[in-house]
């Protein structure tokens, strides 16, 4: 289940850039007379050069990572800077040619563990706990930086939009996109439970801001509420509901 959620969110963070963007043109109206035809474009090219830099970054980074391991270049210190830097490297060259960083990101995950084979998972769990860290890290960073724009537009009706969000919306969404699976309910309901994902809110709600957009303050107030709201609920249920399930399964 844990896999699940984390495909999701990072499939989801990608998917949602073009909707993002396009709700940036049209709330600061700067055009898009077809709304339709924009998404398409914006779609389209967030995806395209997303996909072309996460294979081609990929391939040609995992190509030196071989040759450097052949060679005996790395040493166990330094076998977590390579997969971080791939990944930060597939996002940086496609957000400044104009494509989802996050789609470029994802896509090179998958194929850097198709090209590895069986040393992917040893390389990705030398990395994984310094990526955690730096997901916090930067989680604390940008939060804070969000929150001190953001607070003085706080109105009660943000706390409302945050429960629906996490109690109705996305419990929801999930038992409609797993409505054909064999997951039993109790199941659907964890999936469901467990999001909205911070850290990309945060960084969605930073280019709101840096966009102008009307009342980009309160957007971004409903976010930060929002998060709060689910790290602090869901970091009360991480143990207690994940091991509910297990001894459910495990009774007869």
């Amino acid at each position: 289940m844990r896999g699940a959620l984390n495909f999701e969110s990072g499939l989801n963070d990608g998917l949602a850039v073009p909707f993002l963007l396009l709700f940036i043109v049209l709330a600061s109206g700067t055009g898009a007379h077809d709304p339709g035809a924009l998404l398409t474009e914006l779609t389209l090219e967030g995806v395209d050069i997303g996909v072309l830099m996460g294979c081609s970054v990929t391939a040609a980074s995992t190509a030196l990572l071989q040759r450097a391991k052949a060679a005996d270049w790395i040493s166990g210190t330094w076998r977590a800077a390579p997969v971080m830097m791939l990944a930060l490297t597939c996002f940086t060259l496609a957000q400044n040619l104009g494509g989802s960083g996050y789609i470029a990101a994802f896509v090179g995950t998958l194929m850097f563990g198709r090209l590895t084979g069986d040393e992917a998972q040893g390389l990705v769990q030398d990395s994984e706990q310094v990526g955690e860290v730096l997901g916090m890290l930067a989680g604390v960073v940008f939060g804070a930086a969000v929150i001190a724009v953001a607070a003085p537009a706080f109105e009660l009706r943000h706390l409302a939009y945050a429960a629906a969000a996490l109690f109705v919306v996305r419990r929801l969404a999930i038992l409609e996109a797993l409505s054909g699976y064999g997951e039993r309910m109790r199941e659907k309901l964890v999936l469901g439970w467990f999001g909205p994902r911070g850290l990309a809110s945060i960084a969605f709600a930073v280019i709101a801001l840096n966009a102008e957009v009307e009342r980009g303050r309160e957007l971004a107030m409903i976010v930060v509420t929002t998060i709060f709201l689910s790290a602090f609920l869901h970091g009360l249920s991480a143990n207690p509901l994940p091991r509910r399930i297990g001894v459910r399964r495990r009774t007869p």
